[in-house]
């Protein structure tokens, strides 16, 4: 558990009616379905506007990579229910909380930690677990209910009771080495074969090359700076390093996946 200080109330915007879903329960089934009919069924005015639903299963730092993704692309106000629950039905906590002007719903697995540890004025209660129709589908009964008791505009403290731990999240940081060189890893690989880092640009302002899976690529600023089907590094629109393939799949090309080394050499 990660210990924090009582935090201050948040002095933000209230909720703002938009909700935004999180989950690993892809499209081929009823399970979205069903959270927005949950939704409705609280705050009839709130607005389901976006999911994002390829979570891989059980994937909980994937999850947490792609919730912060989307917070930083919504306005003040919206409020998020990410939901993977590896934990679900046991006695894993459920959290709410108001943190960086965003509203979030979440099981307490670490998937809120990276935004909670990034505002130390967040404010969080623990949800209690009575009335779910299933154990095995708390999202539905217990979060996103509650994200619609915050869009009708109830306090956040009437959700449930005021915490400050929660579980973190151990995410490896990129390693600085002695030489210069920015060694990070592979995050995932979206749906063109680009593989995203975990290394920013305030961790590698402007390296010369980037190695991996045993392959040294040039840096460019966009896919169109190479021939097609040749690799490169560059800044992609999170504002991390990813190595890409012009027209192509990196992750083919290269045979890389989530996991593996990318190391950034500077100009010797």
């Amino acid at each position: 558990m990660l210990p924090r200080a009582t935090p201050a109330p948040l002095d933000d915007a209230p909720p703002n009616g938009t909700v935004v879903f999180v989950t690993d329960f892809g499209t081929e089934d009823t399970y979205v379905a069903q959270m927005i009919g949950a939704l409705l069924r609280t705050d009839p005015r709130a607005r389901a506007v976006a999911g994002y639903h390829a979570v891989p299963p059980q994937d909980v730092p994937a999850g947490a990579e792609a919730l912060g993704e989307l917070v930083a692309a919504f306005p003040p106000g919206t409020t998020f229910v990410t939901v993977v629950d590896p934990g679900v039905g046991t006695e894993r906590p459920i959290l709410a909380a108001a943190a960086g002007g965003m509203f979030h719903v979440a099981p307490d697995n670490g998937l809120l930690a990276p935004l909670l540890a990034a505002d130390p004025s967040a404010e969080v209660v623990r949800l209690p677990q009575e009335g779910s129709r299933s154990r095995t589908f708390h999202g539905r009964d217990l979060m996103t209910p509650a994200a619609g008791r915050l869009t009708r505009g109830e306090p956040l403290a009437a959700l449930g009771e005021r915490v400050s731990e929660w579980v973190s999240l151990d995410r490896p940081a990129p390693e600085q080495r002695p030489d210069g060189a920015v060694v990070g890893r592979v995050v995932r690989a979206d749906r063109f074969g680009n593989l995203i880092t975990n290394v920013s640009r305030r961790d590698c302002p402007t390296p010369a090359a980037a190695t991996v899976a045993g392959r040294t690529v040039p840096v460019a600023g966009a896919y169109g700076e190479v021939v097609e089907g040749e690799p490169l590094a560059l800044i992609g629109s999170n504002g991390r390093w990813e190595i890409a393939v012009r027209n192509g799949s990196a992750a083919a090309v290269l045979n890389a996946a989530a996991g593996a080394a990318v190391t950034f050499r500077p100009a010797s």
